[in-house]
């Protein structure tokens, strides 16, 4: 039976995959698959799985291969069925400590191809992370065989393992160990164990849905060299077969933390004056975002107090060219710490400028709460108590001073020891002691297509025409955020 309208909440889980071979494996575990149209013209099958604990709902779709191409089909699958898990599950070719047949269960990915071409070609490694909670529930599983009671009786000898690592992804498919890319991939990143080719594009789109628990399974077809003498002896329709057997006794026994009760409600800042509104079209920025969070996140760790607060007041500060997407970083981190709860209050201040950092700060002591220096008319007095007041605020802050070029005047407005986090953006080559510096570069090659794609409101219906124009367009403009935007 098929359904062509959009269903809401039509099932909580997504399983994608690149190839036949592999979508016959996941479909084979489904009770009473129907097909559902996307109106962009995506083909899923949705059916049951009975685990231990509840039963799902799961979409399975054929999407073809590539990072771009998993992209955005994550992100049409996200924005259509609204699921809570995500997987991808396919094949991929061993590269170290693995053997055909074995299997899989991705910590993280690398864009292997992200990097800047020059004489030579210089990686910039991106890495794109499982959702925590699914990783540690396949490391569970990876501890016991049960999972091979889902092989259809079958006792392979050597028995397969499964492996918890990393993966390498990018466009090519990788035949030789004499090759550029092998050799590459064994200098810069020698702790991924296989290769494939859609793994990061699946990751980021997760990671833009931040609510989505995603994982990235994957069956050892080949070992690079012998590719086309194992394809030829059916080792693809194996590899596939025990990465879904995997899969499903990782869904058998996952527990969403939602089922357990009701979600929390997400706690609002008391003191809110970031001035811009969030950005519909934001891309990419997830490694870096999470840099910021484990950075300057609030929460406690330990119990060695003193080195913490130490470690909470040392400023980050976003550097990079004009136009490289700074402040819009720094809004996004805002608006997902504010999300997320991770500070009770959240304060912009402009710091282009002596004036508008006076300025700011004469706007902010009409929003602290119980401010003695209210009415203090000494702008260099009022500063002090402000300063003051953060510093004794008992409360979690954070404190965003955008435009901070002038590293040596934004020293003087900066509290001391306290509860709060502070974030610049800056085009200021060295910063000092004053921060920790994060460097912003341009936009991978996958990012900019998105951003692109986002921006002409074309991401979620993109022909694949339309996909490699704007790769095309990416490079044109070197994978600057402004031209593109």
């Amino acid at each position: 039976m098929m359904q062509e309208a959009p269903l809401p909440s039509l099932c909580e889980v997504i399983i994608l995959t690149a190839l036949p071979v592999e979508w016959r494996a996941v479909l084979a575990h489904l009770q009473e698959p129907q097909e559902i149209v996307h109106p962009s013209g995506t083909i899923y099958h949705q059916g049951s799985f009975v685990g231990k604990q509840h039963t799902w709902r799961v979409a399975v779709a054929e999407i073809g291969m590539g990072g771009l191409s998993a992209a955005t089909e994550t992100e049409r699958a996200i924005t259509f069925f609204r699921p809570q898990v995500v997987l991808f599950v396919g094949i991929a070719g061993g590269l170290k400590d693995v053997r055909r047949g074995d299997v899989i269960a991705a910590t993280k990915v690398y864009a292997y191809e992200a990097g800047k071409a020059l004489q030579q070609f210089h990686p910039r490694p991106e890495v794109w992370r499982a959702s925590h909670a699914l990783e540690q529930r396949a490391r569970a599983e990876a501890h016991h065989n049960e999972w091979l009671t889902r092989l259809n009786n079958l006792s392979p000898d050597p028995t397969p393992q499964v492996f918890i690592g990393a993966l390498a992804a990018g466009e090519k498919v990788v035949a030789s160990k004499t090759s550029d890319v092998h050799r590459l991939l064994q200098a810069s990143y020698s702790d991924a164990l296989a290769i494939e080719m859609e793994g990061h594009g699946f990751l980021q789109a997760v990671h833009a849905n931040h609510l989505v628990h995603g994982l990235v399974i994957r069956g050892i077809s080949d070992l690079i060299d012998d590719k086309t003498q194992t394809d030829a002896a059916g080792w693809q329709e194996v590899a596939a077969h025990y990465a879904a057997a995997f899969a499903f006794q990782v869904l058998a026994t996952f527990t969403l933390p939602s089922l357990d009760g009701p979600p929390s409600p997400v706690a609002l800042s008391a003191i809110w004056n970031v001035p811009y509104r969030r950005n519909p079209y934001f891309t990419g920025r997830d490694e870096l975002l999470d840099r910021l969070a484990q950075q300057l996140s609030p929460e406690p760790q330990d119990d060695q107090t003193t080195t913490r607060r130490a470690a909470l007041t040392q400023p980050q500060a976003i550097k990079g060219l004009g136009g490289i997407g700074k402040t819009q970083i720094a809004v996004e981190y805002a608006y997902r710490s504010r999300e997320l709860g991770r500070y009770t209050h959240i304060f912009w201040v402009n710091a282009a400028s002596e004036e508008a950092l006076l300025t700011s700060f004469a706007e902010l002591a009409e929003v602290l709460p119980a401010f003695p220096a209210k009415g203090e008319t000494d702008q260099r007095k009022l500063v002090s108590a402000i300063k003051h007041w953060l510093e004794q605020c008992q409360e979690s802050w954070l404190m965003i001073f955008d435009n901070a070029d002038d590293v040596a005047l934004v020293g003087d407005y900066l509290p001391h020891q306290s509860n709060g986090s502070i974030l610049l953006t800056t085009r200021a080559h060295a910063v000092g002691s004053l921060a920790t510096s994060v460097e912003v570069d341009t936009m991978g090659w996958l990012e900019g297509a998105q951003l692109l794609l986002r921006r002409a409101q074309r991401f979620a219906h993109a022909s694949e025409e339309e996909i490699n124009q704007a790769g095309n367009i990416v490079v044109a403009l070197d994978h600057f955020p402004l031209a593109l935007d």
